[in-house]
């Protein structure tokens, strides 16, 4: 899933060929080939809109001259030709026209009919940093009360819009077996998720046939997630949300405001007055599913000081049997993680900024996927070792010296008590014993070695020198 986020920042250097061969992966459409057909259907719009302003344009100057030659006949006066008045209302119904629609359209169901309405890119971000930073969407878009960011959420629903048709497309070719998994890295992780909600929540796509979301350095954008989750009957589990040690994106919206900062925001903004998060917790969204922390090897980044050293990928818990005591616990420390270091204390170190910077350097998708390669690979090589160390307890009774005994078991002596010594105690004697066994007629044993090609030539001059 890492792999795939740092995929979103190089979409014109994937190779759907080497895609399938080396990852197994088919690669269906990205956000520049819909960008491209936008880009093709508002242009084809546009050229039909201009020749239909073109014949309208027309015959309201036909008549106009009418009038004015009439009136000039009468009168007299300063006049512009027919043609020229023609070419100054095309240009600018063609000028209106290229402002209005050359951008993605945003769905909106405010009308009542749930029409497209045309919304543009500049008025999202206007509404994710202004006056309407935060509004409850859902509770009356999607019939349930929780607080979204609303520029994040009009996003998300022209995605949706653009996304529907090939999950369509993939219910009907694979059916009840059809799976979705979502995941992004910092704002796309966010996408993401509503995307993935709004699914469920529409009745699009059903709960079996969607698969966790994994999000990598996302801010939270919902006040009351885990109350969702819990009324759509989804687990915690269903958004596995990972953060690097000290990303700053995902503290943003989470970290406490002091009290005087909460009521500054209260009196500039009026949706801030009854915003549950921001009362009680003193937080604009609150994190929500299972939060897991991601130190990288120190040589990336310095490990943090309320984490292990070392790399790792670490999960809160408390060990209370009480569930709500528990969570509690839980919540408060995830609390004192999101402000350690708390973002202020960042943004105003004037070294973390730049591209060396610690601000790049801990939210960057590459450190992401750089971390979990480092920590998959220090896990695989401790499976690796469990799985050796198993193979010597397994085989090495067989062979270890054990006297006169010949590697009998004695009168009341199972196998399992058996003590295992060094693996490499005595090679040649080993290796002499192991023919021994192998060559006895009552010996009805398969006996399979694993050894290096050069050891097992070495013991074998060794036996042959020694006999």
């Amino acid at each position: 899933m890492s792999y795939l986020g740092s995929l979103a920042y190089s979409i014109p250097q994937i190779k759907p060929g080497k895609f399938l061969k080396h990852y197994r992966l088919r690669f269906v459409t990205s956000s520049l080939e819909k960008k491209a057909q936008l880009a093709a259907k508002a242009e084809k719009e546009k050229e039909e809109q201009t020749m239909k302003s073109e014949k309208e344009t027309a015959s309201e100057v036909e008549q106009t001259t009418e009038a004015v030659e009439n009136n000039g006949e009468k009168g007299g006066g300063n006049l512009i030709s027919a043609s020229t008045a023609y070419h100054i209302a095309a240009s600018a119904a063609s000028y209106l026209h290229s402002q209005t629609k050359s951008i993605i359209p945003f769905k909106s169901s405010e009308n009542g009919s749930g029409e497209v309405g045309v919304t543009k890119a500049k008025v999202a971000s206007l509404m994710a940093t202004t006056g309407s930073v935060t509004a409850v969407v859902a509770a009356k878009e999607e019939g349930l009360d929780v607080i979204v960011h609303r520029g994040i959420y009009e996003a998300a629903k022209g995605i949706y819009d653009q996304m529907l048709p090939e999950i369509h497309a993939h219910f009907q070719h694979h059916g009840d077996r059809a799976k979705f998994r979502f995941t992004g890295h910092s704002l796309g992780g966010s996408l993401s998720l509503l995307v993935n909600l709004m699914l469920l929540i529409r009745g699009q796509v059903p709960r079996a046939s969607l698969l966790p979301v994994i999000t990598f350095g996302a801010p939270s954008v919902m006040c009351g997630g885990d109350h969702l989750l819990h009324k759509l009957g989804l687990p915690k589990s269903h958004l596995q949300a990972i953060t690097m040690h000290r990303d700053i994106v995902p503290r943003a919206f989470s970290c406490k405001y002091p009290s005087r900062v909460a009521e500054l925001l209260k009196a500039v903004n009026g949706n801030f007055r009854n915003h549950p998060c921001l009362d009680n917790q003193n937080v604009l969204y609150a994190p929500m599913g299972e939060f897991l922390i991601l130190q990288p090897d120190a040589k990336l980044s310095p490990s943090h000081d309320l984490l292990p050293s070392g790399s790792g990928l670490y999960v809160l818990t408390s060990s209370v049997s009480d569930m709500i005591e528990a969570e509690k616990q839980t919540k408060a420390a995830q609390s004192v993680f999101m402000n350690t270091p708390h973002p202020l204390e960042i943004l105003s170190d004037r070294s973390a900024y730049g591209s060396g910077g610690a601000i790049q350097r801990d939210h960057d998708m590459t450190s992401y996927l750089v971390s979990i390669q480092s920590v998959i690979r220090q896990e695989m090589n401790h499976a690796r070792k469990g799985r050796r160390e198993h193979r010597r307890r397994a085989w090495w009774p067989l062979v270890a010296p054990r006297g006169n005994n010949r590697g009998r078991i004695g009168p009341g002596q199972t196998q399992g008590q058996v003590k295992f010594t060094r693996v490499l105690q005595t090679g040649s004697e080993s290796l002499k014993r192991f023919t021994r066994l192998v060559a006895s007629d009552h010996m009805g044993l398969l006996v399979i070695l694993w050894l290096p090609a050069r050891s097992l030539f070495v013991e074998a001059c060794n036996v042959i020198r020694s006999v």
